[in-house]
C-alpha cells in the first residue's frame, strides 16, 4: 500500500485513502497521523532546518503535497470532518466548531451544538466505512467519535465488532492546573489524619472534581542527598470526596502500615510525569498525571518554593471495553498541554516577560507527556490482531501554534525578531514531539 502524507502537515490527497480502501484486501494497512495545527509553512520550515527527521523520511520515501484546499471556514471541526469523510461541510453538516441546532423550525439562531460531536456528523468517517467494508479499524482520540453510541450507531452489530474506539474527549473535561505556593498552602509534618510516610516534609491539599488528594514532598531515605527529591500523591484522609480505590500505574502494594501511594515520581530534572491517578468528576471516572518541576524545602525564614503541574483531566470512552482494558488497564489521556498555565506565568516567567527559558522547557515537557500517551495508545492499537486502519489525532502542535505563532509571524507589526528567535525553538520542540510519534 502506498505511503500517504496528508493535509495539515501529515495529510495529503486524502481521497487516496478512500481509493486505497475501496479495493483493499485483508492484510493491507494504513496508519493516519492527524496533526492538528501542522501548518504547511511551519512543517516545511522545520523540515528545511532538519528538525523533523521522520517527516523527512516520509516525504522522501512516500508522497508530499505542496498545498491543499481546506474546509471553509478553516475551523478544526469542519476541516477534520472533511478530512475523515472526503466531503464538504454542506454534506457533513459540520461548518464550524459549533453548528446551528436543527431543524431550524424548532430552534433559534442562538442555539448551537458541538461541531466535534459524532451526533452532528451527517457523513460516514473513514473508520466507519472501513469497518463496514469488513476490515478492522481503530480510531484514537479522533474528532467525531463521541458520543460512542452515535459513532457506533451507524454500523451493524457485526461491523461494530470490527471497530475499536478510544477517545479522551468525552463530556468531562478539566484543564491542566499548576500548583504553587501562591495557589495552595503548604503544611509541615505530621501529615493530616495521622498518615505516616517516611521522609515526608511539606504537603498540600488539592482536589480534582469530587476527589480530594494530598501532594507530599519527600526526602527519600534511600537517597544520600539531603532535600526533597520525590513527590507523592495519596488520598486525603480528611478531604472532600475520595478517589476510587484503585492505585496508579506506579503505586504498587503499600508496605505494612503505610498509606497507599496513588503516584510517586522524582522532582526536577530527574523526574517525569507520574502514572495515571484515578479520580471522579460528577460521578464519572477520570484520571490525571502529575509532574513536580521543582521543590525546595524552607530554610530559616525563606518559604518553600515548588511547582507541580497537574495534567488535563478527561473522561476516556472506549469500545470494545475488554480489548482496551486488556492492553491498557484503565486508559488515560492528558487532553491538553500547559498552554494556559504557561501564558499565566505559573510555569515560570515566559520569555516575553524576560524569563530565562525554564517556563518554555516545562511547556515542551507537558507536550511530551501527551506524546508519550499517544505512543502508549498506538502500541496498544498495533497489537490488535489483523488491523487495517489506525487513525490518531494529535492536538499539541495546534495548541502550541495558537500560543506562540503570534510572536513568530514576521507580518505582524508587533513582531520582535529577538523574542521570536528565543521562542521558535519551543514551537520546534513541540513539532519534534509530533515527529517522535510519527
Amino acid at each position: 500500500m502506498r505511503r500517504l502524507q496528508a493535509g495539515t502537515g501529515l495529510f495529503a490527497a486524502f481521497g487516496l485513502c478512500f481509493a486505497a480502501f475501496s479495493g483493499a484486501a485483508e492484510g493491507e494497512r494504513l496508519l493516519v497521523l492527524a496533526v492538528d495545527g501542522g501548518g504547511h509553512e511551519l512543517v516545511r520550515g522545520f523540515l528545511r532546518e532538519g528538525r523533523l527527521p521522520h517527516f523527512a523520511r516520509l516525504r522522501d520515501e512516500g508522497a508530499f503535497a505542496d498545498g491543499m484546499a481546506t474546509a471553509f471556514p478553516s475551523k478544526t471541526a469542519a476541516a477534520f470532518a472533511m478530512i475523515w469523510t472526503g466531503r464538504p461541510g454542506r454534506e457533513t453538516g459540520i461548518t464550524g466548531n459549533s453548528v446551528l441546532a436543527v431543524p431550524p423550525s424548532g430552534h433559534s439562531l442562538l442555539e448551537t451544538r458541538d461541531g466535534f460531536s459524532a451526533a452532528q456528523l451527517r457523513a460516514d468517517p473513514l473508520w466507519t466505512r472501513v469497518s463496514r467494508a469488513g476490515l478492522r479499524a481503530v480510531a484514537l482520540h479522533t474528532t467525531h467519535t463521541f458520543p460512542l453510541e452515535e459513532a457506533l450507531g451507524r454500523l451493524s452489530p457485526e461491523a461494530r465488532d470490527r471497530l475499536f474506539l478510544l477517545t479522551g474527549y468525552a463530556e468531562v473535561r478539566l484543564p491542566p492546573e499548576t500548583l504553587t505556593e501562591a495557589a495552595v498552602s503548604l503544611g509541615g509534618t505530621p501529615l493530616p489524619g495521622g498518615v505516616v510516610l517516611p521522609g515526608a516534609g511539606g504537603w498540600f491539599r488539592f482536589s480534582v472534581g469530587d476527589s480530594g488528594f494530598l501532594g507530599v514532598f519527600l526526602d527519600d531515605p534511600a537517597d544520600p542527598k539531603a532535600g526533597w527529591d520525590t513527590f507523592a500523591v495519596l488520598a486525603d484522609p480528611e478531604g472532600r470526596g475520595a478517589p476510587p480505590a484503585e492505585a496508579g500505574e506506579e503505586a504498587g502494594p503499600p508496605a505494612a502500615g503505610a498509606p497507599l501511594l496513588l503516584a510517586r515520581t522524582g522532582i526536577g530534572a530527574e523526574g517525569r510525569f507520574s502514572g495515571a491517578v484515578p479520580a471522579e468528576v460528577e460521578g464519572r471516572a477520570v484520571d490525571f498525571r502529575v509532574r513536580a518541576f521543582a521543590a525546595e524545602a524552607a530554610s530559616g525564614t525563606s518559604p518553600a518554593r515548588f511547582t507541580v503541574f497537574r495534567s488535563g483531566v478527561g473522561e476516556v470512552a472506549i469500545h470494545p471495553e475488554a480489548a482496551w482494558t486488556e492492553r491498557l488497564g484503565r486508559p488515560s489521556w492528558p487532553r491538553a498541554a500547559g498552554a494556559a498555565e504557561y501564558r499565566s506565568g505559573r510555569l515560570g516567567p515566559p520569555r516575553s516577560r524576560k524569563g530565562d527559558g525554564i517556563a518554555e522547557a516545562r511547556l515542551i515537557e507537558t507536550a511530551a507527556g501527551i506524546a508519550d500517551s499517544a505512543l502508549e495508545h498506538l502500541e496498544a492499537a498495533a497489537s490488535i490482531p489483523d488491523w487495517n486502519l489506525i487513525a490518531l489525532y494529535l492536538p499539541i502542535a495546534d495548541e502550541m501554534g495558537h500560543l506562540l505563532y503570534g510572536f513568530l509571524d514576521e507580518g505582524l507589526p508587533s513582531h520582535d525578531p529577538a523574542l521570536a528567535e528565543t521562542l521558535r525553538p519551543t514551537l520546534a520542540g513541540t513539532f519534534a514531539e509530533v515527529d517522535r510519534v510519527l
